[in-house]
């Protein structure tokens, strides 16, 4: 898969992302998807499979009431790995339900990080996501 196939992949998972649409967040994922959440350099979650993945999805949608990730750069992966790229993200969203962290129902979470995304068989195989 070229360049911009993997871009369009990323935008059509993106955009099943932002509308809470889970069935086609995994239409584009690779059945042995890996997905990893890192925070300020501690790994605060990690999913191994697509059922892992989906299953971690449902419960993610009841914490947001709207949503939005936005690509704000692209680069290669040239590590040796899977393909992959590295996409910039502007995240914002409003949160349906309060947080353990003190956050409330009703309040906007507005962070910008970066997701690296590879490539297997025309899919998604894993997702890193840095804030």
């Amino acid at each position: 898969m070229d360049r911009s196939g993997q871009e369009a992949l990323i935008r059509r998972y993106i955009a099943a992302y932002n509308a809470f649409d889970i069935d086609g967040m995994a239409g584009s994922l690779h059945r042995d998807v890996t997905f990893r959440n890192i925070s300020s350099g501690v790994m605060t979650h990690e999913c191994v499979g697509l059922a892992a993945f989906t299953e971690q999805a449902k419960k993610a949608t009841a914490i947001f009431a709207a949503r939005r990730q936005t690509i704000t750069a692209s680069t290669p992966l040239v590590d040796g790995g899977d393909p992959g790229l590295r996409v910039g993200i502007a995240y914002r969203a409003t949160l349906a339900t309060d947080l353990p962290n003190g956050m409330k129902a009703g309040d906007t979470l507005e962070v910008t990080g970066e997701s690296e995304f590879r490539f297997r068989d025309g899919r998604i195989v894993s997702i890193v996501d840095r804030a």
